[in-house]
């Protein structure tokens, strides 16, 4: 009788040493699966906070005009991802910044694929760079529908005549 208390002891044991193993090991492959995932994660990419104050063409030129802000928040920002559609189609430009917080720029484009007369709206997405160097794209921040102004409102290239 002895002799299968000992054996029912033993099974116990053997099953707790056979669980913490398995335990062990499923922590160490989701703790390494999670280091490598997050491993150029930087809380600067999740607090850029871009806003498109204003985009516009004049009526008859080929260039678009967006006008945007960054508002308050710490991150590296290397460049900005436009997103031009038309509806249809859609267009995206990528162009290094310089953009502090609270600074607001106007960024000229003359699109490719896109005419711009029949471009309804703007899309930003920040380009950070993360701590091991490598660019990231996050998600789009705004949309704006481009507004047509009259060529009278065109600014004068100083020569006497509108820019185009």
């Amino acid at each position: 009788m002895n002799k299968r208390g000992i054996s029912n002891i033993l099974v116990v044991i053997l099953l707790i040493a056979l669980v913490l193993v398995a335990v062990s090991v499923f922590w160490f492959v989701i703790r390494r699966l999670i280091s490598e995932s997050t491993s150029g994660l930087d809380i600067g990419q999740l607090t850029i906070s871009l806003r498109i104050t204003d985009a516009y063409v004049y009526e008859g030129l080929s260039d678009v005009y967006v006008k945007v802000r960054r508002n308050p928040g710490k991150g590296d920002l290397v460049a900005i991802k436009f997103i031009f559609s038309d509806k249809i189609e859609t267009e995206v430009i990528t162009r290094d910044v310089s953009l502090e917080e609270l600074d607001e720029k106007t960024y000229t484009f003359s699109l490719a694929k896109l005419n711009a007369s029949t471009v309804v709206s703007v899309s930003i997405a920040p380009v950070v760079e993360t701590s091991s160097g490598e660019r990231v794209t996050g998600n789009i921040l705004d949309t704006f529908y481009i507004k047509t102004l009259s060529q009278e409102a065109a600014p004068f290239c100083g020569n006497g005549r509108r820019c185009k």
